[in-house]
């Protein structure tokens, strides 16, 4: 599949694959892109309901919205 990082939030798991995040739900096992702006991904972490992305100058945050 090519993922080349990954993180666990709430079960479910977002990777990152040619610096695009996906979702993918634990219950179905499917992946979703994630609505992003382009940016360059050199990090990626997530607390909560919140995905923090670093792009090796700004700390960019976004709100989860899981449905």
């Amino acid at each position: 599949m090519g993922f080349t990082d990954l993180i666990e939030l709430n079960d479910n798991l977002i990777l990152k694959k040619e610096n695009k995040l996906y979702f993918m739900f634990q219950d179905s096992g499917e992946f979703i892109q994630m609505d992003l702006p382009e940016l360059l991904i050199k990090a990626f972490f997530a607390t909560d309901e919140t995905l923090y992305i670093y792009d090796g100058e700004f700390l960019h945050k976004y709100q989860i919205k899981i449905i």
